[in-house]
């Protein structure tokens, strides 16, 4: 309970000192950009035949984007935007404001469209996000979404895009004569810098090991997004049923993801 005139101030000055990124967000991120599109995606409810009134567009994507952040149930993201300061401000909602209530219809599917798979023995049911991040400054510019029994390298070329930088790093699992032959092609926006495969009979030589040491230094950084997205949201559970819906939450993480990046890019601490 606030008890002064400006203890709501205080608050927020404090929440402001300890560093939260989502002041630093809204001063950032032109929001209103987003809005002509998402507009065309809204459900119109007409008022006169009776239902709720639909919400603000640009409203519900920002609460897309902390449910993203954290990894929110619907009722968790609409109890945190309830009880937390920094969260109502950030959607420019007031004390008195209504918060949309967000309903869940897929508790009780099956989803058919997501695959089992093993990996350093652990299983693990769902989906599998691959990226491509920028390796200077690590945001994601580009992913797909398969299940999570899919090789990572049947994505490795489709989520690719031209860059300053040509080179594109791999480990050894996306190592193969074609592909290696496709991104080495004059007409290849590419460079090919992928781990080479060691066989029992033709182990690695001193120079081959020193190359996949360099490469390592590098492609580890793909490591780096995934575990910031789980240190934000604690786990990645998805909460959706069927590959579409797989699909868009996936991209709203990996953009939200990005969105926080470029708030520590703003603020100068490039790692």
């Amino acid at each position: 309970m606030f008890k002064g005139l400006f203890d709501i101030q205080t608050r927020f000055a404090k929440i402001d000192r300890n560093g939260g990124p989502f002041k630093q967000l809204n001063e950032l991120i032109d929001w209103e950009t987003f809005r002509p599109e998402l507009s065309q995606l809204r459900e119109h409810v007409d008022a006169s035949k009776g239902g709720r009134p639909s919400v603000d567009p640009l409203l519900k994507f920002k609460m897309l984007i902390l449910q993203s952040l954290y990894n929110l149930s619907d009722d968790g993201l609409e109890q945190q935007v309830l009880e937390r300061l920094s969260f109502m401000r950030f959607l420019g909602l007031g004390m008195g404001e209504e918060v949309a209530e967000w309903s869940d219809n897929t508790r009780a599917q099956k989803d058919t469209e997501a695959k089992w798979t093993q990996k350093n023995g652990k299983q693990s049911f769902g989906y599998k996000n691959h990226i491509a991040p920028d390796v200077e400054h690590k945001p994601i510019r580009g992913f797909a979404v398969t299940p999570a029994n899919a090789h990572d390298s049947n994505e490795c070329e489709s989520i690719l895009s031209s860059n300053a930088d040509p080179s594109v790093y791999a480990d050894s699992a996306y190592m193969s004569e074609e592909r290696v032959g496709r991104m080495s092609s004059p007409d290849s926006p590419y460079l090919p810098c992928i781990h080479e495969n060691g066989y029992a009979k033709h182990p690695f030589t001193e120079e081959q090991k020193r190359a996949n040491r360099a490469r390592s230094t590098i492609r580890v950084r793909v490591e780096h997004v995934f575990a910031a997205q789980l240190q934000t949201a604690d786990n990645l559970i998805l909460r959706t049923i069927g590959l579409a819906r797989a699909t868009v939450k996936t991209g709203l993480r990996n953009l939200a993801y990005n969105m926080a990046r470029f708030v520590i890019l703003k603020r100068g601490i490039v790692s």
